[in-house]
């Protein structure tokens, strides 16, 4: 459950990065707002268009539960090297600079393939991916887990 103060309703327009958004209606979508070239982005975390991401600045046409502010572990027995082309789809991925979700964009031409921005990180020339994450509220025993993500079985 959520405490009142943790949520708010309206638009993705309206979600910050770093907002998990649960749908309100069969029309609207479960996801997590990041980053993609400084503009935020959309991704789709649930049903059948799972890690697909469009720009979500302007779209006042999803709406639902705003969670702000949400937390990202891993699950570090999931780790693998990252390859851009047999990495899964919704993988946790670490490369160069960043920390992100691999996505296909939507409205793309064949290979969108691309990385969702959640974090930056040191650089490094070592990448790896992790298939299986969580979101969660809060930390420590207070912590509660939103979703949980199995990237294993998505598409490459």
């Amino acid at each position: 459950m959520l405490s009142i103060s943790e949520f708010f309703t309206g638009t993705i327009s309206e979600a910050s990065v770093g907002s998990f958004v649960l749908p309100r209606s069969k029309y609207d979508r479960c996801g997590i707002v990041t980053s993609f070239n400084d503009a935020p982005m959309f991704v789709i975390l649930g049903d059948d268009h799972r890690f697909q991401a469009f720009p979500s600045a302007d779209n006042t046409s999803h709406k639902g539960l705003i969670v702000p502010d949400v937390g990202i572990e891993i699950d570090e027995t999931s780790i693998a090297e990252h390859d851009s082309w047999d990495t899964p789809l919704g993988s946790i991925v670490c490369a160069e600079e960043e920390i992100g979700i691999r996505i296909a964009m939507i409205g793309q031409l064949s290979h969108g393939r691309s990385l969702a921005k959640l974090a930056s990180k040191p650089p490094s020339p070592v990448e790896a991916s992790f298939s299986m994450w969580q979101i969660t509220r809060v930390s420590g025993a207070d912590k509660r887990i939103l979703m949980k993500i199995d990237a294993s079985n998505g598409s490459k």
